[in-house]
């Protein structure tokens, strides 16, 4: 081999090298954002069902895919033409999403957000809860008539509270036999006080 073929080698391996570390990139931030997607995009009963979104990386479009069942390889009950990643698999005829869906969504959620946010906004100002150590906020644990849950939503001035142990959320008045978890503990919402209330008008 002479020096020309082997300049040459080192030229090729280290294009090979960087393009191999390119494609390893890509994919990386192809799975960050699916992960990404996964999580703002599908509703909690599919990410607790074991759905997530993947990617097609032929002709990288957004898929939905599915864990593997045990022995469904050797039993053929995943189509032969089914996009494996790992232990997940997409059926590209049936599960296939377009960017309008995931453009939709994203826009939904973003005014989901939105409107949780000028709600939530409204029900700290208007109730106050602050002067009790009390944050509403999403997420938040309260007990009302001692059962526990977590705030989920809002409803215009009302909270929409999962009951641990319902599959359905149930609409709750903010003050209205409820409690909030806060560092000090539980603490019981209050109205605040209706400075007109006794206040006889003047004829």
């Amino acid at each position: 081999m002479t020096g020309v073929d082997e300049a040459l080698d080192a030229v090729y391996a280290a294009a090979r090298a960087d393009r191999e570390a390119h494609q390893a990139r890509i994919v990386g931030e192809m799975d960050a954002l699916a992960a990404h997607l996964t999580e703002t995009l599908l509703p909690p009963e599919l990410r607790a069902a074991g759905l997530r979104i993947a990617y097609d990386t032929e002709d990288v479009q957004p898929l939905i895919s599915k864990p593997i069942p045990p022995n469904a390889i050797s039993a053929g009950t995943i189509p032969a033409d089914a996009i494996r990643t790992g232990d997940f698999y997409a059926d590209p005829r049936s599960a296939r999403m377009t960017y309008d869906d995931v453009e939709d969504r994203m826009d939904t959620e973003y005014q989901n957000r939105k409107r949780q946010a000028a709600d939530l906004d409204y029900i700290r100002r208007y109730y106050a809860l602050g002067r009790l150590g009390i944050r509403v906020a999403i997420g938040g644990r309260v007990r009302s008539h001692g059962q526990e849950g977590a705030i989920v939503d809002t409803s215009g001035h009302y909270l929409m509270i999962q009951f641990d142990g319902q599959e359905q959320p149930t609409r709750r008045h903010v003050t209205s036999n409820m409690e909030y978890a806060t560092a000090r503990g539980w603490v019981p919402a209050t109205p605040v006080a209706d400075p007109y209330a006794g206040v006889q008008q003047e004829a």
